[in-house]
């Protein structure tokens, strides 16, 4: 849809053919690279993050990076530049590279919300797409703690 009136009236529209639909609208996310980024409260280790790449290579690949956090943005940096996936984010054959700081910055940020908020347990981005206007949070899950 161009614009929001164009999508009213498309939805009037199926209502009148089925009232009793329900929608789910969402933006089209640009093209990018996808990663999965994680922050967790580990029994042992306290607020843990991590960080590779998204989507189904996060389950094939098992190309992650981890650091206890909170974590800074060279940390997070660093952390990028471990991963075997990394050609892929540095421009791979001609392809846009990561906007790393702006990756970093999202990473710091979702690590943030698990140390500042005891009553989270997990939070987890995947995909975290980085398109060429920057990071977009496609899909998320929170895990409120069970005390």
């Amino acid at each position: 849809m161009a614009d929001p009136p164009s999508l009213e009236r498309a939805l009037d529209a199926i209502d009148r053919a089925s009232p009793t639909q329900r929608y789910l609208v969402e933006e089209v996310v640009a093209d990018g690279v996808d990663l999965i980024v994680g922050a967790v409260r580990d029994p042992a280790f306290g607020p843990t993050v991590l960080i590779g790449l998204g989507g189904v290579a996060a389950e094939v690949l098992d190309d992650v990076a981890t650091r206890p956090a909170p974590v800074g943005v060279q940390d997070v940096a660093a952390m990028v530049r471990e991963l075997r996936g990394w050609p892929l984010l540095a421009g791979f054959r001609g392809g846009r590279p990561v906007d790393v700081d702006a990756l970093a910055r999202a990473v710091v940020t979702i690590a943030d919300v698990l140390v500042a908020h005891p009553e989270v347990d997990e939070l987890e981005v995947n995909p975290l797409r980085m398109t060429p206007a920057g990071p977009v949070v496609v899909d998320a899950l929170l895990v409120a703690a069970a005390r």
